[in-house]
């Protein structure tokens, strides 16, 4: 049985690529956490990812499957088979191509 996934066409720097996107369907939360600590791209016991760069963290988890920008704050959701995930990010920082979260939240 081959699995199929989403994938997006993300400009990272000046080229354009193809990522896989958001959570998959056959994925929960758990799972999707799960991968950011295998890539180490959190501090251990805590919810916030830290100055990570974009091009990074988009490869290793996958662009978002929505995003919104309202104020100073930019919010990435990766939909999963048991929920959503929310991360919040500073717009500014997002832009210069390092995410560090405000928080992330479940739902």
């Amino acid at each position: 049985m081959k699995m199929m996934m989403a994938v997006r066409a993300v400009v990272l720097g000046a080229a354009l690529v193809a990522v896989a996107v958001g959570c998959g369907a056959s994925r929960t939360k758990a799972d999707w956490w799960a991968r950011l600590d295998a890539n180490d791209l959190r501090f251990p016991d805590n919810r916030l990812v830290v100055q990570e760069s974009r091009e990074k963290f988009i490869d290793v988890m996958g662009a978002p499957d929505r995003s919104q920008t309202i104020g100073e704050y930019t919010y990435w959701y990766y939909r999963c088979r048991d929920g959503e995930i929310q991360m919040v990010m500073m717009t500014m920082l997002l832009d210069s191509g390092r995410i560090t979260t405000d928080s992330i939240n479940e739902y």
